[in-house]
């Protein structure tokens, strides 16, 4: 889930609350000034969201989520306080990243009123997520032993069906790490999908030069996983390369073993059955 926060020269091309805009699951809240903020509609909008398994009051929001809100500046009091009280425990974060492009979003052509003004006026001022926690401490506490004692090393994560666990050395407040995981889609199997569309095969690992930074990555088929590794020092590529491998085991060893923990529980829980 994400909510954009925007800003308009003039006021939406209608008159309701809101407009859905691709299906139930993009939708714009009017900023018009006699518009007035509708709390029972955001609720009947919002996502579901899942029960949390220690306390049933408690729901949280999935992370294969994919409902955008646009929200006008002026409402995103209102409406944030409305998701802390269906949601709790959630907290949200600023991600910095880029506008929505009108092919994500399902807008119309240039003849379409709406999709004239969100691409010519709308100004993105911020975009939060849900902020997510690694699903396992052991793994968290790896992560974060790689990011503390490698000065070459400002990034990490661990991608499988979404985040599964990420750490940073604070680079612009993990906007930066967002903005590289905006690019690599939540699909664990990006570099397979990167080589098909090149003809180049299926690669297991890439590297990719990003202005002043460095991301590394790499695929785990038999896993199905993505490891990356972000550096802000380009010109130590080869150290750094070097590094990335050797912490590339090191998560990869305890991938394994939690897998094959994983398939001994379930072995012994359907033998015991």
């Amino acid at each position: 889930m994400k909510i954009v926060v925007y800003t308009a020269d003039s006021e939406v091309p209608f008159n309701e609350f809101y407009k859905p805009l691709s299906g139930w699951t993009k939708i714009i809240f009017s900023n018009k000034k006699e518009i007035r903020f509708d709390e029972n509609a955001v609720k009947a909008l919002s996502p579901k969201g899942i029960r949390d398994s220690n306390d049933a009051s408690i729901r949280y929001i999935p992370d294969e989520d994919d409902s955008i809100f646009f929200v006008p500046l002026e409402m995103k009091d209102m409406f944030t306080k409305q998701l802390k009280r269906l949601f709790k425990t959630t907290k949200w974060e600023d991600i910095a990243a880029q506008k929505p492009s009108k092919e994500e979003l399902g807008l119309g052509g240039s003849g379409d009123k709406l999709a004239q003004f969100y691409d010519k006026i709308v100004k993105v001022v911020e975009i939060l997520v849900p902020k997510r926690k690694c699903s396992n401490k052991e793994l968290e506490n790896l992560l974060n032993k790689i990011v503390q004692e490698e000065n070459l090393i400002n990034a990490v994560f661990v991608l499988k069906n979404g985040i599964l666990c990420k750490n940073t050395t604070d680079i612009d407040k993990e906007k930066l790490l967002y903005n590289y995981l905006d690019f690599i889609g939540a699909e664990s199997t990006f570099l397979n999908n990167f080589g098909k569309k090149t003809s180049l095969g299926e690669p297991r690992e890439g590297t990719f030069l990003m202005r002043e930074r460095v991301l590394n990555m790499y695929y785990l088929g038999e896993l199905s996983t993505t490891i990356g590794f972000i550096s802000g020092m380009p010109m130590e590529l080869t150290e750094f390369l070097l590094r990335s491998k050797k912490y590339l085991n090191d998560i990869n060893i305890f991938l394994q073993l939690k897998e094959n923990d994983s398939l001994e529980s379930s072995f012994n829980g359907i033998a015991s059955e």
